[in-house]
């Protein structure tokens, strides 16, 4: 589009003002002299002739005087303002002023360049839009200089107006917009953001499009963000929330979400007091109190929306229960389980949390039913509210909910430092124990590190999607990292899969930059990122072939065969794993064979089904289809991304392909005769993500195809899974009761009668026993940590020294046979907990202890609800076995038939650690 050709006037026309330039001002002098030669050098090089009217709001400097220099030599004005202040109104009284169809806003700061003019009023010129913001979070768009703190501040600000309006820069003050839009308006406008005002309050229909610009620091002056600037912009929200729930003024709209804020808190407390569970009285009372405010709503708006459908409550109820389940890990946060009354800072936080959540899910439900562009899926908001929420959603539950087995021994890893384990590398010991160090032997100090974890994986998954596509392909590939279930689950708990995920998405990126960039100096990086996901899992061993492969068939990467960087990244990644190395080399290589010969050694058992099954159940059946669709090199895809080098496109295709589908066909290949774990995939579809998120958003742009349209939904019902999930084991549902599986349900409450049991003993036998369970390692571990919150911080380390495995009868127990030997226990009275009662017969133990006590069932409650029932039995004078016959016969105990039941401890073939 040539702006030129359209602003020139026919022959014989007299020549007018091409457009007008608004720009309001308070004590800018310094800026107005530079200001005016930067405009007057774009009007130039366009042939464009504004109209600059400068507005005033009682300038105590010089800013007057200078803007009056110019009259007369350009074509300026200055509008002076002294009894009314505020952005707003400023604009307004210049639209009133202007003499042209098309006006400019902007700041007389510098912050905003006048280079980008003509790319503003182009598209309002040619009749495409009808409003243009000048962005700065569009694709293209900077804020160079800004500091972390900074940028993070003013995207959190924006957020609530990204919410109300649906464009990524609702508060920037650099737009173009027709002057009939401006002069309808109220001159006496709330708040410091005309531009907002105009996307929040305008017609569904707006055309708005966004230009990208480079937003600088003001060069001299002093910024006017104070607090009463914040305070009229949170004022500007109120008023257009009013304006969008049709409930005016705003302050009958603060008074019906203040009363239903009441009634949810009310209701709560009611519901309470009659018996009924944390579970059950918030779910009711915030069900009931958004439902109230959905039905009276229409009758108090004075505007003549459109009616309400059934897909309108399906958008309104799908985000109250998005709320409702963030708003659960509130409650097991603020609620004190052993106050039978519930405290006034808990019934607060229900009350303000409903007066923050009913408004965003009206505003929301009705942009969606709004939205401008049916048809698109607004990914940056979005997918801005979706990757939020994910993070917000771990970070209120992680503290609120018991530890998994797995989380559990991983934890007494932590309290045996080693440089080596039994069945995995160190690293997850060493994130425990950096992160309980910070935060306590809790369960949020144990999966903090994970938490971390994601922020790693994220941040190398976005920087290969860049380097591969765009901004847009890198943002979608942090969506599907937040959201798909194997990056949600391992941010959720702390497992070695945490720290492997996040060096594997690390490796990847620095190998594209070495194989396909070709950057010497990223092989360097590589070799970190593989010495360190060695030290986490061995599996990231794995991209080793596929490395290999590439360089022998990519001819680009075909040199590195030859150079000495590959081999010096490998010698790297050897150093970081040395320790490990070393610790295998003192334990008789234990750790090795354990993931290599004792898995080949182990029964023979089909399950590649089971391995497609985990596959889908990690990326989901719409990612499944995704990932198919894009491993294939079709012209399409290629062609959809316009880039001149098609060479190193295929380069980068066959890299991602490769770097999947060499340890996709090993764990291949090991299904067809052995069993595979569920998590086992997860990270090799991290080099399938960058394309998955680039056709996602090329789709999106044009037309849809089937996966595409299914992500939308899929990412949804996702997240409504992962908060029911989570607000199930913190608070639980209303009728359901808490199963006795992976997460140790009320084991504080075992942990408390395993103490009392443990007193009991020493008060009896004048010793305190060691307590052991008797199944692999999930007893051992978790009463190891409960008993340590049961006891004061000096006595850690007794919990963790007097609870152990059941390798003291003779069957495998993991890390427990290095931590305790038996020897060490020999003399010692022994508590012994089982999950089932025929565990505790005599023939079990045979000589192993003189008889003592009889067995009894400990029931585990959580929140009033059974939580499942363990055995226990205190045994005397527990005697080591003292040879190896003895050994056998206990083995041979423990599968004899006693009252016609298979007695047997289980085997070391059902080690289910990740």
């Amino acid at each position: 589009m040539n702006i030129k050709k359209l602003l020139t006037p026919c022959r014989g026309e007299e020549r007018m003002n091409d457009f007008s330039i608004l720009i309001p001002t308070l004590n800018e002098a310094d800026n107005i002299d530079p200001l005016l030669a930067s405009i007057e050098k774009m009007a130039a090089e366009n042939e464009l002739h504004p109209e600059i009217i400068f507005i005033d709001d009682g300038s105590s400097d010089a800013t007057c005087q200078r803007i009056n220099q110019y009259i007369g030599k350009l074509d300026v004005q200055l509008i002076r303002r002294t009894n009314k202040r505020g952005l707003a109104g400023a604009v307004i009284c210049g639209a009133h002023a202007a003499k042209t169809q098309w006006i400019v806003v902007m700041d007389g700061d510098l912050s905003h360049p006048p280079d980008s003019i003509p790319a503003i009023i182009d598209p309002l010129i040619a009749n495409s839009h009808d409003m243009v913001i000048g962005s700065r979070y569009t694709d293209g768009g900077s804020t160079p200089d800004w500091p972390l703190q900074r940028l993070v501040a003013s995207r959190i600000a924006s957020f609530p107006a990204c919410v109300i309006t649906g464009v990524s820069d609702p508060l920037a003050g650099f737009f173009a917009i027709a002057r009939e839009r401006l002069i309808v308006m109220d001159d006496n406008l709330p708040g410091f953001k005309i531009g907002l005002e105009l996307l929040a309050a305008e017609e569904t229909d707006l055309r708005v499009k966004e230009v990208p610009i480079t937003f600088k620091d003001r060069c001299s002056g002093v910024s006017k963000m104070r607090l009463p600037v914040v305070l009229d912009y949170l004022k500007q929200l109120v008023s257009l929330t009013s304006k969008r729930t049709g409930i005016q003024p705003y302050s009958t709209l603060l008074t019906l979400t203040l009363v239903l804020g009441f009634i949810d808190a009310s209701m709560f407390n009611l519901l309470a007091d009659l018996g009924f569970g944390s579970d059950t009285s918030h779910i009711v009372s915030f069900l009931f109190a958004t439902h109230l405010g959905y039905f009276i709503t229409p009758a108090l708006s004075q505007t003549n929306s459109p009616p309400r459908d059934f897909r309108h409550y399906l958008h309104y109820l799908t985000l109250v229960l998005l709320l409702l389940l963030l708003r659960g890990g509130g409650v097991s946060l603020f609620e004190i389980p052993q106050t039978p009354e519930y405290s006034l800072p808990l019934l607060l936080f229900i009350g303000t949390s409903f007066s923050m959540s009913w408004p965003l899910a009206m505003i929301v439900s009705d942009s969606a039913k709004n939205n401008r562009q049916p048809n698109l899926i607004n990914w940056k908001l979005y997918g801005s509210l979706l990757i939020g929420y994910t993070i917000l959603l771990r970070l209120i539950y992680i503290g609120s909910i018991e530890l998994i087995q797995e989380e559990a021994y991983y934890w007494n890893y932590a309290q045996h430092m080693a440089s080596g384990y039994l069945d995995h590398p160190p690293a997850v010991a060493l994130i425990i124990k950096l992160s309980t160090m910070l935060f306590g032997n809790t369960e949020f100090g144990v999966r903090f590190g994970a938490f971390i974890c994601w922020f790693i994986t994220a941040f190398f998954a976005y920087k290969l999607s860049h380097s591969l596509f765009d901004k847009n392909t890198a943002f979608i590939s942090v969506i599907l990292v937040a959201a798909l279930p194997i990056f949600f689950g391992v941010a959720l708990v702390i497992t070695p899969d945490a720290p492997l995920i996040a060096c594997w998405a690390g490796a990847l990126y620095y190998l594209y930059r070495a194989l396909v960039e070709g950057r010497g100096n990223s092989w360097y990086a590589a070799g970190i990122m593989v010495g360190l996901g060695l030290a986490s899992k061995y599996t990231i061993g794995f991209l080793l072939p596929a490395i290999l492969l590439f360089m022998v068939i990519d001819r680009s990467a075909r040199k590195w065969l030859f150079k000495p960087q590959p081999y010096l990244a490998a010698i790297i990644a050897c150093i970081l794993f040395s320790p490990v190395i070393l610790w295998n080399y003192h334990n008789g290589w234990a750790s090795f064979l354990f993931q290599s010969s004792g898995r080949i050694a182990a029964s023979s058992e089909f399950s590649t089904h089971e391995l497609i099954a985990s596959i889908l159940v990690l990326l989901t059946p719409t990612g499944f289809l995704a990932a198919i669709a894009v491993m294939r090199p079709h012209r399409r895809l290629f062609a959809r991304l316009k880039l001149n080098d098609t060479e190193k496109l295929r380069s980068s295709h066959l890299f991602c392909l490769t770097m999947a589908l060499i340890p996709l066909a090993i764990f291949t290949l090991f299904s067809l005769t052995k069993e595979i774990k569920l998590n086992w995939t997860g990270p090799i579809w991290l080099s399938i993500l960058p394309f998955i998120a680039y056709a996602l958003v090329s789709e999106s742009r044009t037309q849809p195809g089937l996966v595409t349209r299914m992500w939308p939904q899929t990412l949804v019902i996702l997240t409504l899974c992962y908060g029911t999930l989570l607000h199930y084991c913190a608070l639980g549902l209303p009728g359901v009761s808490f199963a006795s599986g992976d997460f140790l349900f009320g084991w504080d409450n075992l942990a408390a009668q395993i103490e009392h049991e443990v007193t009991d003993a020493e008060l009896e036998e004048g010793e305190r026993p060691i307590v052991v369970g008797l199944d692999k390692y999930k007893i051992a571990s978790g009463l190891a940590f409960y008993r340590n919150k049961q006891i004061d911080e000096d006595s850690t380390s007794y919990s963790i020294d007097e609870t152990t495995g059941r390798h003291l009868f003779g069957s495998g127990a993991l890390m427990y046979n290095y931590w305790h030997p038996l020897a060490t226990v020999a003399n010692r009275d022994i508590l012994v907990i089982s999950p089932e009662k025929k565990w505790l017969v005599p023939e079990v133990f045979h000589e192993h202890y003189q008889p003592h006590g009889k067995v009894h069932e400990i029931s585990i409650n959580k929140r009033g609800k059974k939580a499942g029932s363990y055995y226990c039995r205190l045994l005397t004078w527990y005697t080591p076995e003292k040879d190896k016959d003895l050994a056998d016969t206990t083995q041979n105990v423990l599968t004899r038939p006693v009252n016609s039941t298979v007695v047997r401890l289980a085997s070391n073939e059902e080690h289910d650690t990740l």
